[in-house]
């Protein structure tokens, strides 16, 4: 353990192993674990494999996704935790995972998503009530849905499309048993990097009657004009130097 007390990844697997041996070592395993947990801002929990500050996102990115080893260094802790028994613990893990899902239910790759769903199955399997029922209430400016969450339909996806996008959306949940409730939403916004050197489109045909698709992908380096400058010899020859390495320069005679 002194040798990986370090190494949250190796020490999420493996006290999650020395759990399901029993091991003498699991509780002292555990503890070393719980050093490297961190807290965000709506109570969830989660571990993370790098260290210090992270960007919430990538910046290269143009929708969120979570980093997949946090995920499922992640999952594993809570399924130690539901070996436990420790629901409690384990609520705030939960938290932070199912926000971090898709608006399909999966994650960032093939990996985290089997890991996380069987912990978080794992936790559903803890918190079960034979007999729940819970009533909930989506408001939308003036528009109200309702829905039911009972043992007769609850591993069905109920879903609310919103209609007042201005308007704040509000939750309200009654009963006993455990449900989730997800918020998904998109927008359109400017280009994160302007200043990209190539800029990619793609258009996805279909062929013989829809039987093959073919992906057309076109890239293009960023349009830039170049300067010359007849009174500045140094300057004409370096430019020159440029010209010769590009193929296609676009070349604007300035003087």
């Amino acid at each position: 353990l002194e040798e990986i007390k370090d190494d949250p990844y190796a020490l999420a697997i493996v006290t999650y192993a020395l759990h399901l041996a029993n091991s003498t070592k699991k509780n002292e395993a555990l503890k070393m674990l719980e050093t490297h947990r961190k807290e965000d801002d709506e109570g969830g929990v989660h571990w993370s494999a790098k260290v210090g500050t992270e960007k919430p996102k990538d910046a290269q990115q143009y929708f969120y996704q979570p980093r997949p080893v946090d995920v499922e260094m992640t999952s594993y802790v809570l399924l130690t935790y539901m070996l436990n028994g420790d629901t409690v613990k384990g609520l705030s893990v939960v938290r932070w995972l199912t926000s971090q899902r898709n608006a399909l239910g999966g994650f960032s790759s093939t990996q985290d998503t089997v890991m996380a769903l069987q912990a978080l199955g794992a936790y559903a399997e803890k918190v079960y009530l034979p007999m729940f029922n819970i009533s909930a209430t989506v408001t939308n400016g003036a528009d109200k849905h309702h829905c039911n969450v009972s043992a007769e339909n609850a591993i069905v996806l109920q879903s609310y499309q919103l209609t007042n996008l201005d308007d704040e959306v509000e939750l309200e949940a009654r009963g006993s048993g455990v449900a989730f409730a997800q918020l998904q939403y998109s927008y359109y916004r400017t280009a994160l990097k302007d200043d990209l050197p190539f800029y990619c489109t793609k258009e996805i045909r279909e062929l013989h009657s829809g039987n093959r698709l073919q992906l057309d992908l076109c890239c293009k380096y960023a349009v830039f004009s170049i300067f010359y400058c007849t009174s500045c010899p140094d300057v004409f020859a370096a430019i020159t130097m440029l010209q010769n390495r590009l193929r296609r320069p676009e070349l604007v005679d300035c003087k």
